[in-house]
């Protein structure tokens, strides 16, 4: 089931924010966040990369013996 925000909801939500955090709070927080959201991506762009560069051996040897097949 979809749930849907209207207009009315957002600005109560962000008029609640502001009453909560305060307007010199904000942009603090939001960089924190920010800072937060890339770090985390760079950490799983490395894991990925990590990833791919293990598999990348052993697909190589199945490639090259593809009758063998591993248990």
């Amino acid at each position: 089931m979809p749930v849907f925000i209207g207009f009315s909801e957002i600005i109560f939500i962000v008029a609640i924010f502001f009453l909560l955090f305060g307007s010199k709070n904000i942009p603090e927080m939001a960089r924190f966040l920010g800072k937060g959201i890339r770090d985390i991506r760079k950490v799983a762009g490395e894991v990925k990369k990590q990833i791919t560069e293990d598999e990348a051996p052993e697909r190589g040897a199945e490639a090259a013996n593809p009758k063998e097949k591993q248990s």
